[in-house]
């Protein structure tokens, strides 16, 4: 690209356009994964077992510490789904014996993606994926669950313990040897590790649909979408919205009846998860709003000026809240980019 670029005397930065589904992807790897470039330099060690003082303390203590992490490229250290995490682990470690971090730093971060609520089902996975018993023991603990038993709540997945608890059941009545205990009961998820893994459910649902919508996935009846350019500043907007929401322990959701609510995030957590998931929210924050800021070529905003139903308006009160658009600057120099194509 710079190469045409410098023959054919245009900016390279500025045709350069970015696939939306991969900077989702992307931005959720960094929230739950981080990046094998991060600095952590101990994050939020000084807070130890308390909880954070005040909002606006929390706030700015938390923004303070990310902004410290260095700006890394799109290389993220996010497992594959063909690693196998036994091979990662030492025998016998597992979250009881692995807590929440006391201090969060890279370390400390990628023990508990190993042995946390994460890890563990990551491991349950790729158990199922490699053992036609284990696949069928879960098939057998979903004909066992009544149709009106939710998949996922906040206390367990329903089929997933009812699977473990057929083959422990299966184990006590070989003997019950412990050097016979099958590996994935060691990875049953615990009533507190439920509540993170359902909380993270609710954090990256909206980049789901967001990911959908901006390949020209619509949904009958409810949201009709091309996935056009015009279409990722408001979307991306509408995420960044939402982390910023979530990091204040609120999220919105749509409920059966398709009325909006508010949804409160951290209820029943004690202050360490509570500290983790902020965290990871604010990580995937800041990679969202680096693409965000990169979403500076021309086309972009042409996509929405010339688009009928929104021109300039659109763009004026989505970037009247930002305020590094709180000038008219932004309007003079896509104005003049839009001229000059």
């Amino acid at each position: 690209m710079e190469a045409l670029a410098a023959e054919f005397d245009f900016d390279s930065d500025e045709r350069r356009m970015r696939c939306a589904p991969h900077f989702l992807n992307l931005t959720t790897k960094a929230m739950m994964y981080g990046s094998k470039r991060d600095n952590f330099n101990e994050l939020l060690a000084y807070w130890g077992d308390k909880d954070f003082m005040t909002e606006e303390d929390e706030q700015r203590q938390l923004s303070d510490a990310i902004n410290e992490l260095a700006t890394d490229d799109d290389d993220v250290g996010m497992p594959s789904m063909d690693e196998s995490f036994e091979l990662e682990t030492v025998p016998g470690d597992s979250q009881s014996q692995y807590p929440l971090p006391e201090i969060i730093n890279a370390e400390e971060m990628d023990k508990y993606r190993k042995f946390g609520p994460f890890g563990k089902l990551h491991n349950i996975g790729i158990a199922l994926r490699t053992s036609s018993q284990l696949l069928e023991d879960f098939f057998e603990a979903q004909r066992q669950t009544a149709p009106n038993e939710p998949v996922l709540t906040w206390v367990q997945n329903v089929s997933l313990n009812r699977m473990l608890a057929i083959i422990e059941e299966r184990w006590l009545s070989q003997g019950g040897r412990e050097q016979d205990k099958p590996a994935i009961l060691k990875d049953k998820l615990s009533l507190e590790e439920w509540k993170v893994v359902f909380a993270a459910q609710k954090i990256l649902q909206p980049f789901k649909v967001a990911s959908k919508q901006l390949q020209g996935e619509g949904i009958a009846g409810k949201r009709s979408t091309s996935g056009g350019f015009d279409e990722y500043f408001p979307v991306v907007d509408m995420l960044l919205d939402h982390l910023e929401l979530a990091v204040r322990g609120v999220i919105i959701e749509e409920d059966d009846d398709q009325i909006m609510q508010e949804v409160q995030l951290f209820n029943h957590m004690d202050a360490k998860t509570r500290r983790l998931l902020k965290v990871y929210i604010k990580l995937g924050w800041k990679k969202l709003n680096d693409y965000y800021d990169k979403l500076t070529s021309a086309a972009y905003v042409a996509a929405a000026v010339f688009h009928s139903c929104k021109k300039w308006r659109a763009l004026e009160r989505l970037w009247n809240q930002l305020p590094s658009r709180q000038t008219s600057e932004w309007k003079r120099t896509y104005t003049r980019s839009l001229t000059t194509i």
